[in-house]
């Protein structure tokens, strides 16, 4: 599963609340204008929108290298 459950859940995968982050950020283009993410009224500090990045290059790097893997 690549993306699992909620934060407070033991599910696998990346939490919904990252993938919100990720899906925010990059796909919403008035973000992007604005110069700051966010969400519900508050903003999201962009070392925390690193850290998602991070988090989402590592789980694809993973699932990537475990696809290939003979």
């Amino acid at each position: 599963m690549w993306i699992g459950a909620s934060p407070a859940s033991t599910g696998d995968g990346i939490k919904t609340s990252t993938f919100t982050l990720t899906y925010n950020e990059y796909f919403l283009f008035d973000t992007r204008l604005r110069g700051r993410l966010e969400i519900f009224g508050k903003e999201i500090p962009y070392d925390s929108v690193k850290r998602v990045f991070a988090i989402i290059m590592l789980f694809s790097l993973i699932i990537g290298i475990g696809i290939f893997h003979t």
